[in-house]
């Protein structure tokens, strides 16, 4: 059963509006062949990422806040992007130097990245 409800949220995921926005129209068969191809590609990701997200947190026994500040063990993909966006990096190029500030990031975040290993540390400049 629950491989079924994994199936029936990716398929509302493909129908909801951040797949789809107002509607799209394609003309030929190839490009709704090729946007299903990578609304296919996304919601792997998605779920590799659910996945990784998941059993990071359950090995290492943390939970993050959801929305409504609720410790969750199980935070959707989808939910940890909402919290992403809000990250912002600055870059600023002085006398051939550039530095970079990273902000907004809260204990929370911290701890998805580190999650997420060495290249999302790297991303987000983690020593």
């Amino acid at each position: 059963m629950r491989r079924n409800a994994n199936i029936e949220t990716c398929f509302r995921q493909i129908k909801s509006a951040q797949f789809l926005g107002k509607g799209i129209y394609f003309k030929n068969v190839e490009r709704i062949q090729a946007y299903m191809s990578v609304v296919a590609l996304a919601l792997f990701v998605n779920n590799v990422g659910k996945l990784i997200l998941r059993k990071g947190l359950k090995s290492t026994k943390q939970t993050i806040k959801n929305f409504g500040n609720k410790k969750i063990k199980n935070p959707t993909f989808m939910m940890l992007s909402k919290l992403m966006r809000r990250v912002q990096i600055i870059k600023i190029r002085l006398r051939g130097k550039e530095f970079r500030k990273i902000l907004d990031l809260d204990p929370d975040l911290v701890k998805v990245i580190n999650i997420f290993g060495p290249v999302a540390q790297k991303i987000y400049g983690f020593p």
